[in-house]
């Protein structure tokens, strides 16, 4: 039963507690993200047999817990004996013991066992462990959860990455920032990067053993104590902090849906003028790579394709790139620091004054030219990639439509095929 609490709470710090529930990267996070989940569980259990090992598996209650926790000592006292409270306190009592359980982040397979029932805790003899692990979560979910600008560890939160670096294996792939350089990420190259924060001053515990330290009452000190629960045990500043209970619902679904509505919602007219040319042709890839996925009939595939086509061809004649992919026309767009000539030209000319009426005439006729020359040169492009009889067909098409756009190119092979 300890055993699943201790998985439960290992899983929610890996998952959720040690992460930015803002970061761009977490759904498509190319890091180990599945081993740093397992190394913040076995993290979890090491606190958990350190306490055992200073507490035992029945460890007693602090008498003058009342003093720093409220909360805390009234479902410490129902916990150990219900009989000594009448009906009001119970009601209270339950009710923040339903906080525990329905308003606390817990992990699917936690809310799915028995173990992990608000009736079977209320029903427990050996309730202290339990007891500790599940008030342990729900201070550290208080304390992050709406604290988004704290960092769970000296080196950070761990960042989650949108492309594998080259030469980096599947187990060593775990990345960190911090929160005021979120943009600069460190790999964990030892253990001591996932050493705790901590706090002394601040109201809460980021380790298990100082959660135990704050609850439990420690009859004797075993002489096999490592340095950091020796020091833990001495801090009179531990058992000094003032915890109760929250009122808040901390169920991460619910607690940030409006952020996650927020950060889904189309950008405003005024915010796409502000866009640059790559950052609009990027939102068209997207929403082409998204509307791929849900086709369901052979001509909507078709018409995808065709579309995705028609994209690479506009961006290799804006920008004169080496490609001939969706994909590496989306990887060229998302690169911020990528710099083009055309864009500098284009800032250039708005800078120069406005021509003269006749210069503007040769100028439009000019480009008019280099226009129709650039469509022939890619107009011939297309047509040596297609069949034979494909030509013919584009040769006829072509000669009575000189200013014909790709796209439509492509539309017309696909109708005679």
């Amino acid at each position: 039963m300890v055993s699943w609490y201790a998985l439960n709470v290992g899983r929610v710090v890996g998952d959720k507690i040690t992460r930015r529930f803002n970061d761009p990267n977490k759904k498509k996070d190319r890091g180990s993200s599945v081993v740093y989940n397992e190394l913040m569980q076995a993290w979890v259990l090491y606190e958990l047999v350190q306490v055992l090992h200073i507490y035992g598996l029945t460890p007693a209650v602090r008498s003058d817990l009342g003093k720093c926790s409220n909360s805390l000592s009234k479902i410490a006292s129902y916990l150990k004996d219900k009989t000594k409270l009448d009906k009001e306190s119970k009601e209270k009592i339950d009710v923040m013991i339903g906080k525990l359980f329905g308003e606390t982040e817990h992990s699917a397979m936690f809310k799915q066992m028995q173990f992990g029932t608000m009736s079977h805790f209320k029903q427990m003899t050996t309730y202290a462990i339990p007891f500790l692990m599940i008030t342990w979560l729900r201070q550290l979910e208080e304390f992050f959860f709406l604290k988004n600008e704290q960092d769970f560890f000296e080196q950070g939160m761990y960042s989650a990455l949108a492309t594998k670096p080259k030469g980096s294996t599947t187990n060593n792939n775990i990345f960190m920032s911090k929160n005021g350089t979120k943009n600069r990420q460190v790999k964990v190259e030892t253990l001591d990067f996932l050493k705790p924060k901590m706090r002394m001053n601040a109201n809460v515990c980021v380790t298990l053993r100082e959660w135990a330290a704050y609850i439990f009452e420690c009859e004797f000190e075993p002489h096999t104590l490592d340095e950091n629960s020796r020091k833990i045990l001495k801090s009179p500043q531990i058992k000094k902090k003032k915890y109760e209970m929250s009122d808040d619902d901390l169920d991460w679904a619910r607690l940030y849906k409006d952020e996650d509505k927020d950060r889904k919602t189309a950008a405003t007219p005024m915010e796409i003028t502000k866009m640059t040319d790559k950052e609009l042709y990027l939102i068209v890839c997207e929403a082409l790579e998204t509307g791929g996925q849900n086709t369901k009939t052979k001509r909507e595939k078709e018409h995808n394709t065709e579309a995705k086509r028609s994209i690479v061809e506009i961006v290799v004649r804006k920008w004169d790139w080496d490609i001939d992919n969706f994909k590496d026309a989306m990887k060229m767009l998302a690169q911020p620091d990528f710099t083009n000539k055309q864009d500098g030209d284009e800032s250039d000319s708005k800078n120069n004054t406005v021509p003269s009426s006749g210069e503007s005439e040769s100028s439009s006729s000019d480009s008019s030219e280099d226009e129709d020359s650039t469509l022939d040169d890619n107009e011939d492009k297309v047509e040596e990639k297609d069949t034979d009889d494909d030509d013919e067909d584009n040769s006829s098409n072509n000669s009575n439509n000189d200013d014909v756009v790709v796209a439509v190119v492509i539309n017309a092979d696909n109708e005679s095929k």
